[in-house]
């Protein structure tokens, strides 16, 4: 098939000796000469042969020929050559169906021996080639496309085109072998993106630059698919294509089935929690505290969470850690030492609205004091002793705080956190599939911008996840599919067509690394530089520690990325960059062999639609 033109077949201009069964399909519509007779329904009907559907291989009529002259040639395993035999069986089966069909024209032989010999030309060329065709008997698309292009490298020296415009002419060829072998009409768009994406990684890096194409497609879906076809292959590098592709729809599609992500503050909370979980232990609570402070702050934050249990009108948790957190500065401001009487004066004159002098409290108490009611009166408590008493209790408790900065309150958000998760059973209700993907977003967030605040890092985790879970909804699931399958058969390789910010500090770092190793004549083999890179970062971020192996990850694919890209020479195609990787990873755990099989394995695994030229293959292990 590759190679293979589409047939030429000579114009006949009479058709010889029909059938008499079969006259009535063939009679030509003319009506001329001195003896006119009047036309039966049968002549007045359009031969097949002379409409423009039947030169149109993609039209109906040209698709329902193709399919059922196909099944027919199955059936009774006809030879290549044709027939009157062949001819008489196809207008016996094939009549009524069409007329019942197309009632408007009549089937001619001309028509179905066209077509026929269509069929017979294409069946020829691919008839010894095992792969060709698929086990249900279809044409195997992705062996068209990658054996037309092992013919592209040679093609592109001596063409003048601009290199999408092969893959376009490749894929209206194909698509006319389908539809005339398969009689179904493939997605021209589609077919057309498949192949340049698969073309482009056979173009130098110069090139690749400089030939955008309007089948450069990378929308917000491509980029979520893209990040999780990344994420899975730092864990299992060497998983085929077939295998990658499940993956992916399992963790794409999942994001449109999770009904504990329905509610925002429920996710809101879920996120907090994980982050508070994982961020607590490195706490400067720990550190900066006096252990009575710490003792204080804990029972001040468990109170207030008892609290909030026992009101008729719970409060979110969001709005619960926004209400302790404005007690908290509060407090602060409280004016400390007041005796038990002058306080009770204080509450007694808020609880019955009466006017008193207040210079000597400040405004801070009187807010305390308000507060604190309406928790009591929340929780149906309405008599004024009780109320002054719970009040003195609050006060007292209070007064004992330690002061943090303003511009330090995510300690206290983080240790509210922590102790409201516990106390609500937060991430034990929540679904371990849910948590782990909440926790790789919010490790991917911290260690692209370490330095961002508690806050800073839920929102921005919350807007990711809502983002992606609108952009799956939005989507029709054979529209996801279709771009799943697309990504995953260029494997490693799409690290060429995909773009970081190159401002990610970690990315700089691999990127400094590199150069320095450089100059000093060294080379790591991926686990090392990971490894080295790893190190360097925790020592200038501690608080990665709790998410050292999603590091190891993310730098793993950042290493990747820029081996593609900023690594690599001008001149190499992105299957060279693929070749000298697994030669360098490879190498080191096999005997040199076994080298070649193994990289070529993993090729054909990897990289189902893409050729391996053996020769560059050779010449690389050769060095």
């Amino acid at each position: 098939m590759s190679g293979a033109t589409s047939p030429h077949y000579p114009e006949k201009k009479t058709w010889v000796n029909p059938s008499s069964s079969s006259q009535w399909m063939t009679r030509h519509l003319t009506n001329h000469g001195p003896h006119k007779t009047k036309l039966s329904p049968e002549d007045e009907l359009f031969s097949v042969d002379d409409t423009p559907e039947f030169h149109d291989p993609y039209s109906e009529l040209s698709l329902f020929l193709s399919q059922k002259i196909k099944h027919e040639m199955k059936e009774h395993g006809w030879v290549k050559k044709w027939s009157l035999k062949i001819q008489e069986a196809l207008l016996e089966k094939m009549a009524p169906e069409f007329q019942k069909k197309f009632p408007h024209y009549r089937l001619g032989v001309v028509a179905l021996r066209k077509t026929w010999e269509k069929i017979a030309y294409y069946t020829q060329q691919i008839e010894t080639e095992k792969e060709a065709v698929g086990q249900d008997g279809q044409l195997n698309i992705a062996y068209l496309i990658r054996e037309n292009l092992r013919q592209y490298p040679q093609l592109a020296t001596i063409s003048g085109f601009h290199p999408y415009q092969y893959a376009h002419q490749l894929a209206l060829k194909i698509s006319e072998c389908i539809a005339v072998v398969d009689g179904v009409k493939p997605a021209m768009d589609h077919l057309s993106r498949t192949v340049w994406s698969m073309q482009r990684h056979l173009l130098s890096w110069a090139t690749l630059q400089e030939a955008k194409s309007p089948y450069d497609e990378y929308d917000r879906l491509d980029k979520l698919i893209v990040k999780t076809i990344l994420e899975i292959t730092s864990s299992e590098p060497h998983i085929s294509a077939v295998h990658l592709e499940a993956q992916v729809k399992e963790s794409i599609l999942a994001l449109c089935e999770m009904p504990a992500l329905s509610s925002h503050d429920l996710l809101h909370a879920n996120v907090s929690a994980i982050i508070a979980e994982k961020l607590y232990p490195f706490s400067p609570l720990h550190f900066r505290l006096l252990p009575e402070e710490k003792v204080a702050l804990l029972d001040f934050i468990e109170h207030h969470l008892k609290s909030s249990q026992l009101s008729s009108l719970a409060p979110l948790p969001s709005e619960l850690i926004r209400r302790i957190v404005s007690l908290y500065l509060l407090a602060s401001q409280l004016p400390k030492g007041l005796e038990k009487q002058a306080l009770y004066q204080a509450v007694d004159a808020t609880f019955h609205q009466i006017p008193i002098a207040k210079p000597s409290f400040g405004q801070a108490l009187f807010a305390f004091i308000s507060a604190e009611m309406i928790i009591l009166t929340g929780q149906g408590i309405n008599d004024l002793a009780t109320i002054q008493e719970s009040v003195f209790s609050s006060y007292s408790q209070a007064c004992k705080l330690p002061v943090t900065p303003v511009d330090e309150l995510e300690i206290l958000e983080i240790t509210i956190w922590k102790q409201l998760s516990e106390k609500q059973h937060l991430l034990e209700k929540l679904p371990y599939r849910i948590g782990l993907r909440i926790e790789t977003e919010v490790a991917m967030q911290l260690i692209d911008n370490p330095k961002q605040n508690f806050g800073s890092l839920v929102h921005h985790t919350l807007h990711a996840f809502q983002k992606n879970k609108e952009l799956t909804l939005s989507k029709k699931p054979i529209e996801i599919e279709k771009k799943i399958k697309l990504w995953c058969q260029q494997g490693d390789l799409l690290c060429r067509c995909v773009r970081f910010d190159s401002e990610l500090p970690l990315l700089k770092k691999i990127q400094a690394l590199h150069t320095e190793l450089k100059n000093a004549g060294k080379q790591l083999c991926c686990s090392e530089f990971v490894g080295k890179v790893c190190q360097a970062y925790l020592y200038e971020h501690p608080t990665l520690g709790c998410y050292a192996t999603q590091l190891s990850q993310r730098v793993y694919i950042l290493y990747k990325y820029s081996w593609y890209t900023f690594f690599s020479d001008a001149q190499e195609s992105s299957i060279d960059r693929f070749l000298l990787w697994q030669k360098t990873e490879i190498e080191r755990l096999l005997p040199k062999e076994y080298l070649r099989e193994k990289i070529r394995s993993l090729f054909v695994q990897t990289l189902p639609l893409i050729p391996l030229d053996i020769k560059i293959l050779d010449r690389l292990l050769a060095i």
